[in-house]
């Protein structure tokens, strides 16, 4: 980034500013006899062309601030991969973490997690992770639910879909 500084010259009793801009040389008086008031007017003269610098040194941050959380996401995802939805039963079967169910209430759970994994193939195609499944996918789940008469009131009873 070019530094964009002008400077004073006196001509006879008033400061003249002076200036470069892509390599042309800008000359204006500033009307000031007293150097301190004609240093503010070649800063008031300047401040243009300061921030268009400013605009393009901000831009330039933001770019490499938007590169380093790419780049950071990159790393994230080869340390944590996304757990596909092709994939989410087994990890859920292999896993320390899950509640010890018996057979019934497992064979429950795979069935209802059949059903939405067909669903999502069949609605939401681009979809493959369970982290980009949104609130409003699964609203649009449950709604697909209600509508089968699988929500609601058989929560705790056997589910017939």
């Amino acid at each position: 980034m070019r530094t964009r500084t002008g400077y004073l010259i006196r001509r006879g009793k008033t400061y003249s500013a002076v200036w470069t801009v892509a390599g042309k040389k800008f000359t204006k008086s500033t009307g000031k006899r007293d150097k301190r008031e004609a240093q503010a007017e070649l800063a008031r003269l300047m401040q243009p062309f300061l921030v268009g610098d400013e605009v393009r040194t901000l831009e330039s941050v933001k770019a490499r601030i938007e590169g380093a959380k790419a780049d950071l996401l990159t790393i994230d995802e080869a340390r944590h991969p996304p757990l596909l939805v092709a994939n989410a039963w087994k990890e859920f079967e292999q896993s320390s973490m899950r509640p010890d169910a018996g057979e019934r209430t497992l064979s429950q759970y795979k069935s209802e997690y059949d059903r939405f994994a067909s669903w999502m193939a069949k609605n939401h195609k681009t979809v493959l992770a369970m982290r980009a499944v949104t609130p409003d996918i699964a609203q649009a789940y449950a709604q697909d639910l209600t509508a089968s008469n699988c929500a609601g009131k058989t929560w705790t009873s056997p589910r017939t879909c």
